[in-house]
């Protein structure tokens, strides 16, 4: 059974905001959403690679199947904080995502996952962890990021992934409440769906008409750039499971 892998983006992202029929389209991308879509892209780059270079160490089929499932959880997971929409918050999202898989694969669950190939996955984590760490000093202030530091850490420790690359079902409640008392926001604000955000205040009904429709071939256009990745480990998963069940019946 596959297990799942922080809920708290799709509880945050999409389950703590009421329905605003007045609000429409996406705002113009600040300079920190665009470095933590730059973020994004890395994130996803890095874990395949990762796994890829695991493979090439040792091609085992339960390791082949952590590969893929890694892969499949912690990548969507991280481009789901991009749907906040507050850039702060979606910035403290991907930097916990990031801390808690170094926790896991360094001292969690999953520490014994990877046989020897297990620091390339730790050392994977380390390095995007400093990554979005860095970008926090350059956007936060220092206020913000001295709390910040402490609770995404605490959070990290006091939340971890389990088995499977599982959560619990009230991490995303407990998360919310993290990046609340970081940012010094109101939950309301970072739990805020970016789709929910009103950029077209004051425009006639023609050129909100015409921003509805770019966001949305926007939002189209981000989903279908990672459906391939998707088919491709869903197929790489069912490819892996005929494999073993020729082999038994062999």
């Amino acid at each position: 059974m596959l297990g799942r892998l922080f809920p708290i983006a799709l509880v945050v992202a999409a389950g703590c905001a009421s329905s605003n029929p007045g609000s429409v389209g996406i705002p113009p991308p600040t300079p920190l959403r665009m470095s933590l879509e730059s973020f994004n892209r890395y994130f996803a780059v890095a874990v395949e690679r990762a796994a890829d270079n695991i493979l090439e160490r040792n091609e085992s089929p339960s390791i082949n199947r952590t590969t893929i499932f890694w892969k499949m959880r912690s990548i969507p997971t991280c481009r789901a904080f991009l749907a906040l929409g507050d850039d702060e918050s979606a910035l403290l999202g991907m930097w916990m995502v990031a801390s808690r898989l170094v926790q896991f694969f360094e001292n969690g669950d999953g520490k014994d996952l990877f046989g020897t190939a297990q620091p390339i996955a730790v050392g994977t984590c380390r390095e995007m962890e400093a990554r979005i760490e860095e970008l926090a000093k350059e956007y936060l202030t220092a206020d913000k990021l001295a709390r910040a530091q402490k609770n995404v850490a605490d959070f990290a420790g006091s939340h971890p992934i389990s088995s499977g690359f599982g959560s619990h079902d009230d991490d995303g409640e407990a998360w919310a409440g993290v990046v609340s008392s970081s940012l010094n926001k109101p939950v309301s604000v970072v739990t805020t769906p970016l789709s929910f955000m009103n950029p077209t205040s004051g425009l006639s009904d023609t050129a909100v008409a015409l921003h509805r429709v770019a966001a949305t071939v926007d939002s189209l256009k981000t989903e279908l750039d990672y459906a391939p990745a998707n088919i491709r480990w869903q197929t790489d998963l069912l490819v892996l499971e005929l494999e073993e069940s020729k082999a038994v019946n062999e």
